[in-house]
């Protein structure tokens, strides 16, 4: 019934309702009823699936909306990166607060920008909040090309245990770090484990910056992409370095399973 109520109705309605300011798209309303049916119809019909920030609901998009539908999570993010929707660090923000690490992941590989980000605050807080599950998501947040100098604020290393602050360092010189960032790790130490305490005082290893020059020469687009490095004309183990599988086995992270498209439609 929906559907054809839906059908009579989209030649009829204003669509300034579909992106204007201080309007609320139909878009939220199928969002918010879990309607797949109903959202991909005004999808189709040309209503945009990013619509507009809605403070009626509390939503900046129909994509931070669709965290609050538990059972019809997937299908309804399905559809709306079907139609184009954008993503942001707002969504990678609620994949952590709603702990959905599989789609922070597939999030990653949909090419989510990295930079620049308008909501680092909002974004650090719930990185704190899920800092105790960082093994499933940091690492394929830093590997895909995240500068994690916009972690190293004193939010993330007043609050988050050695181990993830170790860790986030890996992605770093440690000994080459603006003067703010050396002071706020200093004092952090200097009440530490000997573990973190030793890590800040060790020289990096001239492999390890040569890491991170190799890395930094490559396109946001080629971190993401395990394959791509695997290409490079280097020797196995250096593809293998790149990755950072040492440090991974290391900090006993297990390799990261990624939603794939089809796994994502499958569950619409």
């Amino acid at each position: 019934g929906h559907i054809i109520i839906l059908d009579l109705l989209i030649p009829l309605t204003n669509r300034v309702c579909d992106t204007g300011p201080n309007k609320v798209s139909p878009v939220y309303s199928a969002v918010f009823g879990g309607q797949e049916e109903c959202l991909e119809m005004l999808l189709q019909n040309g209503y945009s699936p990013d619509a507009q920030m809605c403070l009626v609901f509390g939503f900046s998009s129909p994509m931070c909306m669709a965290f609050q539908k538990d059972c019809e999570f997937l299908g309804i993010v399905n559809i709306l990166l079907k139609y184009g929707a954008q993503l942001n660090e707002l969504h990678l923000a609620y994949c952590l607060k709603y702990e959905k690490f599989s789609v922070f992941r597939y999030f990653l590989k949909k090419c989510c920008p990295l930079t620049p980000w308008s909501h680092i605050s909002e974004f650090i807080h719930h990185a704190v909040k899920a800092q105790t599950k960082y093994k499933e998501w940091l690492p394929s947040l830093l590997l895909a090309g995240f500068d994690p100098l916009n972690l190293l604020c004193s939010s993330w290393i007043d609050s988050v245990s050695d181990d993830v602050l170790i860790f986030t360092l890996e992605f770093t010189n440690w000994r080459r770090l603006p003067p703010a960032v050396e002071k706020m790790l200093s004092a952090r130490a200097s009440n530490s484990s000997w573990a973190l305490q030793q890590h800040i005082a060790s020289v990096p290893s001239l492999t390890h910056l040569c890491r991170l020059e190799i890395r930094s020469s490559l396109k946001p687009e080629h971190l993401r992409c395990d394959n791509f490095i695997h290409q490079l004309p280097l020797p196995r183990s250096l593809h293998d370095y790149l990755l950072y599988a040492e440090v991974l086995r290391m900090n006993e992270i297990p390799e990261l399973a990624v939603i794939q498209d089809e796994e994502i439609s499958e569950a619409t």
